[in-house]
């Protein structure tokens, strides 16, 4: 029995939810009902200002996220700014290694490669996490004790 993927992607203009048995058989559907198959469903959708949870991770090996990232099957110092995004948002690893900025609620932005997946499948990780690691909360000057769970959104670069 072939094992079906689903993700949702949110944009502004937007919602698709895609079935994908394979990246061929690929198929989007969007919130007007227009269908998009093959190839071109496979492809990710462009993020601008999602709103997201942003959550705190070890990226290092003992650390919090557990094995090496999936991108790239390596541990990353927290003075890197690296993120796991959740697994509507990762794309089968089509944002491995690509630049997001993150908006904080206080203004200030960070931007942050992505190396891990959140899976919200077999890890219990929301659909709409950003796990960041700790240089990425101090790129956003956000106050050590208030580290953990924050509201942010974010764009892909």
């Amino acid at each position: 029995m072939a094992m079906k993927h689903y993700c949702i992607s949110i944009t502004l203009a937007a919602v698709l939810l895609a079935f994908c048995s394979s990246q061929a058989a690929c198929r989007i559907v969007s919130a007007n009902s227009t269908v998009v198959t093959g190839d071109a469903a496979a492809k990710f959708a462009r993020i601008s200002n999602a709103k997201a949870e942003l959550t705190i991770n070890g990226f290092q090996s003992g650390e919090s996220g557990g094995g090496p990232a999936e991108c790239d099957g390596k541990f990353h110092p927290d003075d890197t700014l690296v993120v796991a995004l959740s697994t509507p948002w990762y794309a089968h690893g089509q944002r491995c290694f690509r630049s997001i900025t993150i908006r904080g609620p206080n203004g200030n932005s960070a931007s942050a490669r992505v190396v891990d997946e959140c899976d919200v499948v077999h890890a219990g990780c929301k659909p709409d996490i950003v796990d960041a690691s700790q240089a990425v909360w101090e790129a956003l000057k956000v106050p050590q004790n208030q580290w953990g769970l924050m509201a942010v959104t974010w764009s892909d670069d």
